[in-house]
């Protein structure tokens, strides 16, 4: 199935809690900030573009650009091209890149050439483990 990318809004919050709920307790940058400035970008500090990728009319992944920060929060559960493509092409360009270790691999493997990374850093800020984890399975592009 093909994937199809698209500005999230408000109305799709529970489909974003639905997608990041089941795996895990919270997701301390996604959850709190859909929750507490939305999804809908109003120009806030922690606001901006939401964009979700969708197999057919399921959302498969998600990325937000908190604007204050500059920073990109990811959940791209291997959607990250796509996701990172129209995100620039919208014209973000964002210098960090938060999440587990795993989402920020995805996202940094797939960052668009004009997202010019003139620094990486080898810090771990916060990895959550915990033993009943299981990473959503991938959905088929």
């Amino acid at each position: 199935m093909a994937i199809s990318v698209r500005p999230l809004s408000d109305d799709d919050l529970p489909a974003v809690l639905a997608l990041l709920l089941p795996t895990e307790e919270r997701s301390t940058f996604l959850v709190g900030n859909a929750r507490g400035s939305g999804i809908t970008d109003r120009g806030g500090h922690v606001n901006g573009l939401w964009l979700g990728a969708f197999a057919g009319d399921r959302l498969a992944g998600v990325v937000a650009h908190a604007r204050g920060p500059n920073s990109l929060l990811v959940a791209t559960f291997g959607h990250a091209g796509p996701l990172l493509a129209e995100a620039a092409r919208r014209g973000c360009s964002p210098s960090m890149v938060l999440g587990t270790s795993d989402r920020v691999d995805e996202a940094v493997a797939a960052l668009p050439a004009s997202w010019r990374v003139t620094r990486r850093g080898r810090e771990t800020l916060m990895v959550l483990r915990w033993p009943d984890y299981r990473p959503p399975a991938p959905v088929d592009a």
